[in-house]
């Protein structure tokens, strides 16, 4: 029995580079960790799940990705700005989010959920995807 190749850093890698390129409100600010002083707006890689989907002799993976967008603009159309962004740049780019080691069948926005943090400053989106890969 084979054992699942662990994806999260390809498709962390594969993210940031398509993020990067295409012209989000974050610029090339997109960080994992997020570095002490970075400079609003951002965008930070979240939680990255990997489900086994290895059955009748397929190898894959079912991977639940959470990305956060956030600003300290005035009003929180940055941060809605940004987080739509980030929808048009990966909703539907599985041709583009690959890479040696990264094969994907479908990428898939799920979710949106817009915060006020209690700081009473910062606005925050948090982004939810289904990656599937081959």
């Amino acid at each position: 029995m084979t054992t699942m190749a662990d994806p999260t850093l390809a498709v962390q890698a594969a993210v940031v580079r398509v993020l990067r390129s295409a012209a989000t409100a974050a610029g090339s600010s997109i960080f994992c960790p997020v570095p002490m002083g970075a400079e609003f707006p951002y965008v930070s890689i979240g939680q990255i799940q990997v489900i086994n989907e290895r059955f009748e002799g397929l190898e894959g993976a079912l991977i639940h990705l959470t990305l956060h967008a956030w600003s300290r603009s005035e009003s929180r159309v940055e941060a809605r700005t940004l987080a739509a962004q980030i929808v048009a740049a990966l909703d539907g780019a599985e041709g583009v989010l690959t890479g040696p080691d990264l094969q994907l069948n479908s990428c898939m926005f799920e979710n949106a959920l817009h915060l006020d943090d209690p700081d009473g400053k910062t606005a925050h989106a948090v982004l939810t995807f289904q990656l599937l890969t081959d």
